[in-house]
């Protein structure tokens, strides 16, 4: 039992210890609110994955908030699947990883993959 336990530990330790891609469209590619907002279709229909740190400062509906950072606000879809377990403010910044939809009627806005917390506050 005690060889299982240390082989799954080596495996964990080596299986994550693999560099990751950090060039354009990477979770290190960070893009503003107004960045989306002026380039919202071409990023849409790229299907490019977009990287935005902020603020979620209030909840519209059921899945939908408003997230903002110095540069604006854009709404943002974030399906309980997504949810962090760990509750949070207006005032926690988050990194927020998804996907621009840009749909012909109605407002663009982001739909949420991946949150994780920055550690600040406002």
């Amino acid at each position: 039992m005690k060889n299982q336990l240390l082989l799954i530990a080596i495996f964990f330790s080596v299986s994550s210890s693999f560099a990751q891609f950090v060039g354009t469209g990477s979770k290190g590619d960070s893009i503003t609110v107004s960045e989306i907002k002026n380039s919202a279709m071409k990023i849409a229909w790229s299907e490019r994955k977009v990287t935005v740190k902020g603020f979620v400062t209030e909840q519209i509906r059921e899945d939908y908030y408003w997230y903002e950072d110095k540069t604006g606000k854009i709404k943002v879809e974030i399906e309980p699947k997504f949810m962090p377990s760990v509750p949070f403010d207006r005032n926690t910044e988050l990194v927020i990883y998804g996907e621009v939809c840009y749909p012909l009627i109605g407002r663009t806005y982001i739909g949420v993959k991946k949150i994780e917390f920055t550690g600040k506050k406002r």
